[in-house]
């Protein structure tokens, strides 16, 4: 009737799906979205704690418009993903549309630390985050790589264990710290670290992941209180489980805990 065919069609409603203007309902079909104003619920819930979130494959240009008006810092791609270059686009046509540049931090995996460290500053990522169980030579590897290639690209070290951390911490420009090492015995290590870090002007952030955390609105206040307690700049999160629709209120609980923890050590 409209002189198009059913592959044509397909392909169209896929790209208004990612594009955020159609959303896809389960045994229903497809329904017109939009793309309204996605203003922050309230200007004071922004505060000098930073949230950085780790991106998940499912996510379009709507959901990161989503996260950027919520007040997400960074978003963390992982290399390894399918959909790298289709992540990324996404990312940065969202913050286009928003006027709110974001900083993208590629995560490196473990084996193979080379080629995506390439692959990472060929996109002109932000920063890098490579396991610290990949050791201090990886870490020096990819300080090599930047420098040869003349990226502006930092290397943030993910400390998930005690071991080697002081060396790791040494030699990268910043640190996601596993947020079980503020409990047991490394804790006051992990202070003395924070402390080292920080006179050095690194970036410090507890790291953590959402199955890992208690009830929603008690985790955030805690996660929020030991960031602030500990002198970190913030959290990285990993909102793994959490449903789509619900992101970018998480988010917002999430700074607006890290303002009143802020507050309350004023």
């Amino acid at each position: 009737r409209f002189g198009a065919s059913r592959s044509s069609v397909r392909e169209a409603l896929a790209a208004l799906t990612y594009a955020g203007v159609l959303e896809v309902r389960g045994g229903s079909g497809y329904y017109v979205i939009g793309n309204p104003s996605l203003l922050i619920k309230d200007e004071s819930a922004r505060c000098a704690g930073k949230v950085v979130i780790a991106a998940d494959e499912a996510w379009n240009i709507a959901t990161y418009k989503r996260l950027l008006a919520a007040g997400a810092d960074g978003i963390v791609l992982r290399t390894g993903q399918q959909q790298w270059n289709k992540q990324l686009r996404a990312i940065r046509q969202a913050a286009s549309d928003m006027k709110t540049p974001v900083p993208i931090l590629a995560e490196i995996p473990a084996e193979n630390i080379g080629a995506a460290v390439h692959l990472a500053l060929s996109a002109s990522v932000d920063a890098i985050v490579i396991p610290g169980g990949a050791g201090a030579e990886a870490l020096l590897a990819a300080r090599r790589t930047i420098e040869e290639e003349n990226a502006p690209a930092s290397v943030i070290v993910r400390i998930d264990a005690p071991a080697n951390s002081e060396t790791l911490l040494r030699i990268a420009d910043g640190a996601f710290f596993d947020v079980s090492l503020a409990n047991g015995g490394f804790q006051k290590n992990l202070a003395v670290l924070i402390r080292q870090g920080t006179a050095n002007g690194k970036l410090l952030l507890f790291a953590a992941k959402a199955a890992d955390q208690p009830g929603p609105g008690k985790k955030y206040e805690e996660l929020a209180a030991q960031a602030e307690i500990f002198g970190l700049d913030g959290i990285a999160f990993s909102p793994a489980g959490i449903a789509l629709d619900n992101l970018a209120d998480c988010l917002y609980l999430l700074r607006k805990k890290l303002k009143e923890a802020e507050e309350r050590n004023q």
